[in-house]
């Protein structure tokens, strides 16, 4: 996720003093006259971080995002923008935006409802997106589902339409229709239990209880705990934090699949590549 292009802006300002006109002395004496006079040459302006980051960015996604064959399913792009603002994009499509800032060496994308993707400036001037911050509490991303951005081009000044991204939040997510409250019981019932899904090698662990507590667990090691609930359309909602949940569905095999999130009232679909399924193990 890769080699970035170099950004050098040089100013090369050159200015001659007077000479004597050549045929007035000797050849030497003139040429001589001329390296005493000439100014030379004033060095390259220094960028600022801001200028050095504003631009728009491509990235392959995390390391499971090919096909049987090894083709990659998703292209994923980025614009910072100079007026403070980015676009982010899948296959072309505009998904959502914000705005941006830089903390230290690092990139702040602040989405709407507060959530933070906080993007990592590495030696080659490409853009990881290692942890997320969410109401003050540091979120870090694992690995393998890490997304590096390589800039492709130096600067942008694109206009972002904040309708475009909030069309496709909603039209991607609608949700189904209402279940009576006996086939919440049943579907709380059968999802009650452990799920287990590996992630770049580390093996993580939902456990949800009947006391409608969900216990997450890495390499056996408890991590946190959040409250989860049957909503009326029938999906699991795992309340991670107050204004942010993660919901999933009860796929025909038993296994959960972790395919959206709800952040103060927004619902967003995940890409399938973002998307997270555990099996059942007890």
């Amino acid at each position: 996720m890769k080699v970035l292009i170099s950004i050098l802006i040089g100013l090369l300002v050159m200015g001659c003093g007077k000479t004597e006109p050549l045929g007035s002395g000797s050849e030497y004496n003139a040429g001589l006259a001329t390296d005493q006079n000439t100014t030379k040459a004033e060095p390259a302006k220094e960028l600022s971080l801001e200028e050095k980051v504003v631009g728009a960015y491509k990235s392959d996604g995390h390391k499971g995002n090919v096909d049987k064959a090894g083709n990659k399913l998703f292209e994923y792009g980025m614009d910072l923008l100079n007026d403070g603002t980015f676009v982010h994009y899948m296959n072309g499509e505009k998904t959502f935006e914000g705005r941006w800032e830089i903390k230290g060496s690092e990139i702040h994308q602040i989405l709407e409802g507060g959530m933070v993707a906080i993007y990592r400036l590495n030696p080659d001037m490409s853009l990881t997106n290692a942890e997320s911050l969410l109401d003050e509490t540091l979120l870090k991303i694992p690995e393998g589902i890490q997304y590096t951005y390589t800039k492709i081009k130096l600067e942008t000044n694109k206009t972002p339409s904040k309708s475009d991204g909030k069309r496709w939040a909603k039209a991607k997510s609608e949700p189904a229709k209402a279940l009576t409250l006996k086939e919440q019981a049943v579907l709380k019932e059968k999802a009650i239990g452990a799920y287990e899904y590996i992630i770049d090698g580390d093996t993580y662990r939902d456990v949800f209880l009947e006391n409608g507590i969900a216990e997450s667990y890495k390499n056996d090691k408890k991590e946190e705990e959040a409250n989860w609930s049957i909503s009326k359309e029938g999906e699991i909602h795992l309340e991670v934090k107050k204004g942010f949940a993660a919901i999933g569905r009860i796929n025909p095999d038993g296994s959960i699949t972790a395919f959206a999130v709800i952040e103060d009232g927004i619902r967003i679909c995940l890409p399938k590549d973002e998307q997270l399924t555990g099996k059942k193990i007890k």
